[in-house]
Order: C-alpha cells, then sequence, then structure tokens
C-alpha cells in the first residue's frame, strides 16, 4: 500500500498489509493497540517496506518505523543487525580455528607415526 492508501504497483515500494485466517486476531487485552495495527478490513499493517516483482515474490526493503516490536519489546533494527554481524564473525573465527586446531593435530599425528615407522 502507498502512502496515498492506493495499492502499489509492481516494482513499487508500500507498506505490507496482510490478511488471513494466519494472521493473528489482536493483542489480548489491548484493543487499542489492535486497533492501531489491524484495520476495520482486516488487514495487519506489518510496519515493513515492501516490493513485488512480477512473479509475485516479495522483497522487505525498508521498515515504516525504525524500531520492530516482538513480544512487547521494541527492538532496534541496527542493534537486530549488529547481533547478527557479531554472530556470523564469531562463528567465522571458530570455523577457522578448528579448521587450524584439525591441521595442527593431523600434521603431528602424521608426523609421530613416521618417526615410528622409521625407528622399526
Amino acid at each position: 500500500m502507498r502512502e496515498d492508501g492506493k495499492d502499489a504497483n509492481i516494482n513499487e515500494d508500500g507498506e505490507l498489509w496482510i490478511k488471513g485466517p494466519n494472521v493473528m486476531k489482536g493483542y489480548l487485552n489491548n484493543p487499542s493497540e489492535t486497533t492501531n495495527c489491524i484495520d476495520c478490513e482486516g488487514f495487519l499493517h506489518t510496519g515493513d517496506v515492501a516490493r513485488i516483482d512480477k512473479h509475485g515474490q516479495v522483497f522487505i526493503v525498508d521498515r515504516v518505523k525504525e524500531l520492530i516490536k516482538y513480544k512487547g519489546f521494541q527492538v532496534p533494527p541496527a542493534e537486530l543487525e549488529a547481533l547478527l554481524v557479531c554472530f556470523f564473525l564469531f562463528f567465522s573465527f571458530f570455523c577457522l580455528f578448528l579448521l587450524l586446531f584439525l591441521f595442527c593435530f593431523l600434521s603431528f599425528s602424521f608426523s609421530f607415526s613416521n618417526m615410528l615407522l622409521r625407528s622399526s
């Protein structure tokens, strides 16, 4: 949906609205928040800016607001991105350390077995 309230065209950015039996019915004991995110026609306003291509594939490209709500918490996207980058770096260094350890272990084992074979 474009900012002017009209449907967005193919490959045009707009807020993603969804509707269906699998979409939440509202916030428990919080009707004011429910009316803020679900309109009278039953569409959930996700707060995501999306683009739909000619094949019907949906791409999330931005956020309408700079906060993501998750289980009642407001999470800034920059913090989430930093956490994911740190996890990726940690995982990369862990894999590199593991490969280095295996290489050293195997080369030591190979050297030790060659030494035993030569001595006999």
